[in-house]
């Protein structure tokens, strides 16, 4: 039996060389290879090389799943990105938290989804890597969060302390939620952090969204030097490794206030009730959308109830059995449309005459049985 795999790696900052490129060709003759892109699937075996070290040597995100329910993401950042204080979310299992010379890795994994996913999907979600990636290279580390709110809602007091940061955990970025509904992150973690985030003291978050004009005029004159003194060194130089290059990210010992699990637990009954107040609300606004829906379709119907007349009785004289269900569904959508447009004392008789038409179609006699029913009722209440 074979099992689909399938592994998407992409390059953001640089291309891949010809050199690099051909590397690549010895580990798949069957890959799509391009100067950004290494995209391959499988279906009896499985790719040469372990997929971080590709992350490690060329890419700087990547996404995998297998048929049977497992994905893993991967995203890799330069060293001075991301507070050191953020690795300790790693737990070795669902979360690894990798530290290079030259680059931070993490790679986000879960066993089972219950979700079907085809290629197509996992661009998508290569794509929403590639936003979460931007977000953490500008200061956002709400993803970084996720994976540890999971374990703290499902319980682990053990968690190790993170820098409590006044983000906006109430309305994640799309790339955000994708990533929480994929990892099955709980809403009502966030909705907690929400809460405590609104009641204590925190660091501000420090959330960087400036043009390159704007960057290069808040640089002092020592950092343009190292800029282009890197510039020429290396031959190319892309925005996040400048960014690496002049911006210090904090240490340990510059955060003040801290996340733990314990911190939260004042939070979690009333972050449960706020999350059941806001599902139902969505199931009522769902139903409702789907009953406008359908009195629109219905009142189509009506509007144009002669076709449907004639539709079910050409229908019901054809003799066979997709006729026939046919011939059901017709009449089932004028009965709908004649009682949203309280009409039944005049659908009523035209039925009856119709019913006696089709007494000796017995298949079809049994699939309006359940119609009978439905106005044997209303009969009987008035």
């Amino acid at each position: 039996m074979s099992e689909y795999q399938y592994y998407h790696f992409k390059r953001l900052d640089g291309v891949l060389s010809a050199k690099q490129k051909a590397e690549l060709r010895t580990i798949s003759s069957r890959a799509e290879i391009s100067s950004s892109h290494f995209t391959v699937h499988y279906n009896y075996s499985d790719l040469k090389a372990e997929p971080a070290e590709l992350m490690a040597q060329y890419f700087d995100v990547g996404f995998y799943y297998a048929d049977w329910g497992q994905v893993i993401c991967y995203l890799k950042v330069p060293p001075d990105t991301i507070p050191l204080a953020f690795m300790s979310i790693e737990d070795g299992d669902s979360v690894i938290c990798e530290k290079g010379k030259n680059y931070l890795l993490f790679i986000f994994s879960v066993e089972e989804n219950d979700y079907y996913m085809d290629d197509d999907d996992a661009k998508d979600y290569l794509d929403h890597l590639v936003e979460l990636r931007s977000e953490l290279m500008e200061g956002d580390y709400r993803l970084l969060y996720l994976p540890w709110l999971k374990s703290a809602f499902d319980g682990d007091e053990t968690l190790d302390e993170l820098p409590l940061i006044n983000f906006n955990f109430k309305q994640l970025s799309e790339a955000q939620s994708a990533f929480a509904e994929l990892f099955g992150i709980p809403p009502e973690a966030c909705n907690a952090l929400d809460k405590l985030l609104k009641s204590s003291q925190a660091h501000t978050a420090k959330v960087t969204h400036l043009s390159a004009a704007e960057q290069i005029n808040s640089l002092s004159d020592s950092d343009k030097d190292l800029l282009l003194k890197s510039l020429f060194e290396q031959g190319q130089l892309t925005a996040n490794q400048a960014s690496a290059l002049i911006y210090n990210t904090l240490t340990h010992n510059d955060y003040k206030y801290w996340l733990s699990p314990s911190s939260l637990n004042a939070y979690w009954q009333s972050a449960n009730e706020e999350a059941a107040r806001e599902r139902l609300l969505a199931e009522e606004q769902r139903r409702e959308q789907e009953w406008l829906a359908a009195v629109k379709r219905l009142n189509a119907v009506f509007s144009s109830r002669e076709v449907h007349w004639e539709n079910a009785k050409k229908y019901s004289e054809q003799g066979h059995a997709s006729a026939y269900d046919k011939a059901a569904r017709e009449m089932k959508d004028l009965y709908d449309a004649y009682r949203v447009n309280n009409a039944l004392a005049e659908f009523i008789p035209r039925y009856q005459i119709f019913a006696k038409h089709i007494e000796r179609r017995k298949t079809l006699v049994q699939r309006l049985e359940f119609l009978n029913q439905e106005i044997g009722k209303y009969q009987d209440s008035i």
